[in-house]
C-alpha cells in the first residue's frame, strides 16, 4: 500500500476513503455527500486531487496482497492500520470519525 507524508490532505483524504469502503459498499449516497460537503476543500486538495487518492486507495486494496475484507465482512486490520500509520494526530482521526 502506498505510503503518504504524515498527517498530509492525502493521507486524510485515505482516511476518508477507507470511512467510505469501510461497509465492503460505496453508495452514491456517500459519494454525494463527499462532493455536498466539499470534503476535498476541507481538507486542502482539488477534486482531481481527492478522486486520484480515491482511485489509487481501490487500486491499492486491489492489489494489497492479502485478503482485503475480514470474516465479519469488514477491512482487514492491516488495512486499516496501514491507512491509520499515515494519520497520527488524534484531533484529524477524531474529525474524521465524526
Amino acid at each position: 500500500m502506498r505510503r503518504y507524508p504524515i498527517n498530509s490532505p492525502q493521507a486524510i483524504a485515505r482516511m476518508v476513503a477507507l470511512t467510505v469502503l469501510a461497509d465492503a459498499a460505496v453508495s452514491r449516497g456517500e459519494l454525494s455527500s463527499l462532493v455536498r460537503y466539499k470534503m476535498h476543500q476541507r481538507l486542502g486538495l482539488d477534486e482531481k486531487a481527492m478522486q486520484t487518492v480515491l482511485d489509487d486507495f481501490a487500486r491499492d486494496l486491489y492489489e494489497f496482497g492479502v485478503p482485503v475484507w475480514d470474516y465479519s465482512g469488514g477491512l482487514h486490520p492491516l488495512v486499516v492500520q496501514c491507512v491509520l500509520d499515515d494519520v497520527t494526530d488524534p484531533q484529524i482521526r477524531a474529525e474524521i470519525y465524526q
